[in-house]
Formats: C-alpha cells, sequence, structure tokens
C-alpha cells in the first residue's frame, strides 16, 4: 500500500485522499484552526514600545492620556531573573528574549508548516508514521513577529517566553519579574492615582516623570518631566 502511494503523482493521491476521507474540507479546516491554536497556546510574550513620546500611543494604550507606562532596560538581554542565574536544571526557569516586530505588507508565510500538519493528520488517518517534531524550532515566534505595516508607529518589540515547567507553561500567563526604570504618568491623569503612584514610586526607589505637551516645541509629539 505504501509503494503504491508513493507511485502516485500528485494529482492521483489527492483525488484518492479526497475519496477516502469524504469529509476533507472540514478535515482541512481543522488542520488549520489546529495549527493557529498551537501557535496561539505556546507563544506567551509580552508587549512593548521604544518610544514613550508617541501621542497615539498614550491614546490607545493609556485610556487617553488619563494612564501611566512603565520604562524597562533590556540591556544585553537581560529579561528575567533567571537571564543569569547558573542553574540551568531548575524547573522553574522562564527563558526569554526580546524581538522587534517586522512590520511588513504581507503575513507571515506558514504554509510549508500547514503542510506538514496536514500530512501528518492524513498519514495518521492511513495508519502511516508520523513526526511528531516540526523541523523549524523557530516557528512560532516567527509567527508572533508579523504585523502590518499599519501599525509601524508603534516600534513594538515582543518579549517571547517560555519554560520547561508544565505547570507553568500550561497557565494563560506567568509573571516575569523585573524592576521598571521609570514610570511616566499620563499627561491627563487623575489626581488620586497621580497621587497613588507616586507614593508607590517613592516607596520603591523608582524615579518618576510626568508626560506633557511643551508648548514651544514645533514637534507634535510629547514630552516628559522629572517630578
Amino acid at each position: 500500500m505504501v509503494e503504491a502511494i508513493v507511485s502516485f503523482d500528485a494529482q492521483q493521491l489527492t483525488e484518492m485522499i479526497w475519496k477516502t476521507i469524504p469529509d476533507f474540507s472540514e478535515f482541512l479546516e481543522k488542520c488549520f484552526y489546529s495549527a493557529k491554536d498551537g501557535i496561539r497556546e505556546q507563544t506567551k510574550m509580552v508587549c512593548l514600545s521604544e518610544s514613550i513620546k508617541s501621542p497615539l500611543m498614550w491614546a490607545h494604550y493609556a485610556d487617553n492620556n488619563k494612564g501611566f507606562a512603565l520604562g524597562y532596560d533590556f540591556t544585553n538581554n537581560d529579561i528575567t531573573i533567571c537571564s543569569n542565574c547558573p542553574n540551568r536544571n531548575c524547573n522553574n526557569i522562564i527563558s526569554a528574549s526580546i524581538y522587534p516586530i517586522i512590520y511588513s505588507d504581507k503575513r507571515f508565510n506558514a504554509t510549508r508548516y500547514g503542510q506538514w500538519l496536514v500530512e501528518q493528520l492524513v498519514n495518521s488517518r492511513f495508519g502511516f508514521p508520523t513526526n511528531p517534531c516540526y523541523d523549524d524550532q523557530f516557528l512560532f515566534i516567527k509567527a508572533a513577529l508579523y504585523k502590518s505595516k499599519d501599525w509601524a508607529y508603534e516600534n513594538e518589540w515582543r518579549i517571547i517566553c517560555s519554560t520547561a515547567n508544565p505547570a507553568l507553561e500550561g497557565r494563560d500567563r506567568y509573571p516575569i519579574p523585573k524592576r521598571p526604570m521609570a514610570i511616566y504618568l499620563g499627561c491627563l491623569i487623575p489626581e488620586v492615582y497621580r497621587k497613588i503612584l507616586i507614593h508607590m514610586a517613592d516607596e520603591k526607589g523608582i524615579p518618576k516623570y510626568q508626560m506633557c505637551v511643551k508648548n514651544y516645541s514645533e514637534k507634535y509629539e510629547l514630552d516628559f518631566d522629572p517630578i
């Protein structure tokens, strides 16, 4: 049977699969939904921006300038407390790397992965051997780094996280302890929240900045002053 299938050309093999699996179109849909769900479930990330001065970012992500933002230093890829830990056998280790977003007119092309997934499911349906591991271990990371050029103004970077601990990996999210290097308060932040955040920052020794519009600046970008 295997030898016979190998001798088929692409058209013959396609016709045989359609005859053998009457619901093949639904079968394909399940394959691709499985691929998308796999990427979502196995990729945990944190989204950040290069610029604290973008009016659009404050409007979209900080309640129209009523919120606040935290600044972090990821120099030398020092992202988690695990980054420089000598104990690499720890069951609770969380690995993370930071990557710039790729802004493109085209989506990430995962056709090859989709073909591999369909191949494995078809092999399983016919009782043939399957390969449990896709040969590109960075596939999910690549897929998570593509966005439309319409979002280029965000200057986004993403931290992609993983852990060998199945109890942590199975969660929707897990913490990455990292001390902020600064806190920035929105131009229109309510006074009650401003006081609370300033008090918290003072307790933790975190530098504080107030976002503002410089009246005599020719630029539309926001600025900030130390508090």
